[in-house]
């Protein structure tokens, strides 16, 4: 996987828009209760460039991963976005200079691994494809296993050495396995069929 982190957000706000300003909760009032703080996923795939069924798919998984890939008492938001070859290699261009195209890019806002997570996913549906037809796996899968991969970069996974990316695998596998659809990435890897 040649998943990439960054530091800006391509989340666009718009002046009608929640305020980029963290606003601090009123002490008189009850925090929610744990379920109600999980971290939620916004998914889009503004192209049409999956089929609306994987998106769904994509959605319904994406949103039982990252409440096992974090701690059941920590709110926060992932706003993932499905783009093509072309979208992801200038997206990779403008903020890490290499002009390749690739398949996440993950730009964590939060900043810390502690605080709620506060993500956008940028995830390539033409890198998706030509994986999932590689090792048969459905699209939705791969792109899973992408937005996976970009959560645990904001929860303090790297993958710049060989001892961090083979962590940062395993967890994704236990995610996959916990969520009904198995390790992905090892099977690229030569690893499970």
């Amino acid at each position: 996987m040649q998943a990439t982190q960054a530091r800006a957000s391509i989340h666009e706000r718009s002046d009608d828009g929640p305020s980029a300003e963290p606003v601090d909760p009123d002490p008189d009032q009850p925090l929610p209760a744990a379920a109600d703080r999980r971290p939620t996923l916004d998914l889009s795939d503004p192209l049409g460039l999956i089929p609306r069924a994987a998106l769904g798919a994509l959605r319904s998984l994406g949103e039982r991963a990252i409440a096992h890939s974090r701690p059941r008492d920590t709110a926060g938001e992932v706003r993932a976005r499905i783009v093509n070859d072309e979208q992801m290699a200038r997206l990779h261009l403008s903020t890490l200079g290499d002009p390749a195209t690739t398949d996440v890019l993950t730009f964590d806002l939060a900043d810390d691994p502690g605080l709620p997570l506060d993500a956008d996913l940028v995830l390539c549906a033409d890198e998706a494809k030509r994986r999932a037809s590689l090792i048969r796996v459905p699209v939705e899968h791969e792109l899973l296993l992408y937005l996976i991969h970009g959560v645990l970069h904001c929860s303090g996974y790297d993958d710049l050495t060989d001892e961090q990316s083979h962590a940062i695998h395993a967890r994704e596998d236990e995610i996959l396995r916990a969520v009904g659809v198995g390790p992905i990435y090892s099977r690229v890897a030569g690893g499970e069929p």
